[in-house]
């Protein structure tokens, strides 16, 4: 039963999200702002949870290609201590070498890819986000996010997809953002 309640707020959590995300697409032409319409999970206190301890950063080639090989690399080209429960259950290396692949082509640009995201006062890596690529043609960026598992029910999650979401849509191309 408390999976159930528990699966059933995620739920009511992410229907609450997209119709935010659809009121802010109608209305950006009047300045709205995600950040302003999508309130931060709260927690059992009924607090609203600062995610302002966040930062994604647009991953480099050197940072993928240490991500590659194992935790200890990837915390030396961070510079942040990286847990034992990275990578996240959404991220595997066929999609770092896919990224990889995209940037050392020299045609991608890196803020439309992958981002690692990082907790900064505790200087840790807590998950990864980002874009599957530049708008199409029809003005669409697709996001996607993970956080590791012992960083989970946090808000963090909910802070990626609105800062993506609102990274997309300061380029005048986007006129949608999907996720997967």
């Amino acid at each position: 039963k408390a999976r159930l309640r528990s699966s059933a707020r995620w739920w009511r959590s992410l229907g609450a999200f997209c119709a935010a995300t659809e009121r802010m697409c109608k209305t950006r032409s009047r300045g709205a702002t995600l950040s302003s319409m999508v309130p931060l999970p709260r927690d059992g206190t009924g607090e609203e949870r600062s995610a302002a301890q966040l930062t994604l950063v647009p991953a480099t080639n050197t940072q993928l290609r240490a991500a590659l090989q194992g935790r200890a690399p990837l915390s030396r080209a961070l510079g942040v201590s990286v847990p034992e429960t990275w990578p996240h259950d959404f991220l595997d290396d066929a999609a770092l070498v896919y990224t990889l692949e995209r940037l050392e082509d020299g045609r991608a640009e890196p803020r439309w890819w992958f981002h690692f995201v990082l907790h900064t006062e505790e200087r840790a890596l807590v998950g990864s986000g980002g874009f599957k690529g530049a708008p199409d043609a029809s003005g669409t960026v697709e996001i996607g996010y993970g956080i590791v598992a012992d960083r989970r029910r946090r808000g963090y999650a909910t802070a990626v997809a609105r800062e993506l979401t609102a990274r997309a849509f300061e380029d005048p191309r986007v006129a949608r953002v999907v996720a997967e």
